[in-house]
């Protein structure tokens, strides 16, 4: 990886708040999920917090990216982290006074944060194609990627260990002095301004950039079909590791939770493995052939996990160690390859849209790829009730298989056209 990227003041700062913003809502999320659990004893309940707090992002995703594309994005990173840190350190201050937080107040906080996290995020994913260069774009995709899963691994880790030891008042303090320091470290930024700011806001005008956005989505087929493939990655992907996975690990090899855990771990080891390896592997490759080549080593890949799973094939060893052993190689390869696909995914679509309408595109892509993933997994969910688990695997593969062969000839095609007007354009 360069590690030069982290020489540039702008881009240390942004990964810096980031890394310090996301281990304390990593420790928030875990320490309060103990505490619903503890004070309603009912998993049902803490999974309708978090599907509460995905209904903004869901719903409000692709409005609040024509805002992010109009207004300053400094400023809004910077008062989004600030005025989270407020909302969390009040409900810290609630929670003292009031010895306990009551579920619909963690119902409101869920909704609070994830409005302002709807803003954010369009917003701070258009920061980094802003303030690196285009030739780096994916060293700098990459070790945000990292931060993300570091964030993910350590906050749950120091949730457990604060929420032990001092119990949940702490844990909110926490968060609220990360969320202030993310924004302060976010002020001292120097980011670009958008042509598109400080103009009369009007409905007419929303409607109209709204539309632009919708179009240009439309119309750039290159785009369309990227977008696509994050949404069929997700619809996919996320219920075979998030329901498939531990209840193959549970229910069919019977082991034990601590080797479940690992399974985790050695997925999210995969992450960082893939972030960090990213630059170096997709470095000669454009990034058409590699969204193509990934998305059919990942159906591959899965058809195989599937087939490793069958009966006929656990039936051939005498202990399920064997098979636990593949679930866990072949689950690490999986996301290893995933993982490099999103960051050339994400990549792509930063170097493709323009700066003053990425806002729009990220919010859309991810308001789609958001509400694939709960689908998925419900769908999922129920199918495996009714069928073995690797005929849903082998099932999700082949859409996996299908969608990529389906966009080959536009996919390889447009983006060699793309590439051939940069030359013709350079000469």
């Amino acid at each position: 990886m360069n590690l030069k990227l982290l020489k540039q003041k702008d881009f240390f700062l942004l990964i810096f708040g980031k890394l310090i913003s996301l281990l304390g809502t990593g420790i928030q999320e875990f320490a309060l999920s103990m505490y619903v659990l503890k004070i309603t004893g009912s998993g049902a309940k803490f999974s309708t917090v978090l599907a509460v707090s995905m209904i903004a992002p869901i719903l409000l995703g692709p409005i609040a990216g024509v805002f992010v594309d109009w207004l300053d994005k400094k400023k809004i990173i910077v008062y989004c982290d600030i005025l989270s840190g407020i909302i969390v350190g009040i409900y810290a201050l609630f929670f003292k006074t009031n010895h306990g937080l009551s579920l619909l107040s963690i119902y409101v906080l869920a909704i609070l944060l994830s409005l302002i996290s709807t803003i954010f995020q369009p917003a701070i994913s258009t920061v980094i194609p802003s303030i690196v260069k285009k030739e780096e774009l994916v060293e700098a995709n990459s070790f945000n990627s990292i931060v993300m899963n570091f964030g993910t691994i350590l906050g749950p880790i120091l949730g457990g260990m604060l929420l032990g030891l001092l119990g949940i008042f702490p844990v909110l303090i926490v968060n609220s002095i990360s969320f202030i320091l993310s924004g302060i470290s976010e002020a001292f930024i120097n980011i670009p301004r958008s042509n598109k700011q400080n103009k009369d806001i009007s409905f007419q005008l929303f409607k109209r950039d709204f539309k632009e956005g919708v179009v240009f989505i439309k119309n750039k087929r290159f785009i369309f079909i990227t977008i696509s493939i994050a949404i069929i990655i997700n619809f996919v992907f996320t219920p075979v590791f998030n329901v498939a996975y531990p209840y193959i690990a549970k229910e069919i090899l019977g082991v034990t939770d601590v080797k479940v855990g690992l399974l985790q771990s050695i997925a999210t080891g995969a992450m960082i493995v893939g972030a960090m390896m990213c630059g170096a592997i997709t470095k000669n490759v454009r990034a058409n052939k590699c969204m193509f080549i990934s998305m059919i080593v990942i159906s591959m890949l899965m058809a195989i996990l599937a087939l490793s799973q069958s009966s006929m094939y656990l039936n051939l060893f005498k202990t399920n160690m064997v098979a636990y052993i593949h679930l866990a190689i072949l689950g690490f390869l999986i996301i290893f390859v995933v993982t490099i696909n999103n960051i050339v995914l994400m990549t792509t679509i930063q170097k493709e849209v323009p700066l003053d309408m990425l806002g729009r595109v990220n919010t859309v892509m991810s308001s789609f790829a958001m509400a694939a993933m709960p689908l998925g997994c419900i769908i999922f969910g129920f199918s495996i009730d009714k069928v073995k688990p690797c005929i849903c695997i082998l099932v999700a593969s082949a859409i996996a298989f299908c969608t990529i062969i389906y966009f080959k000839k536009d996919l390889l095609k447009l983006e060699m056209k793309e590439n051939d007007a940069e030359i013709n354009a350079d000469m």
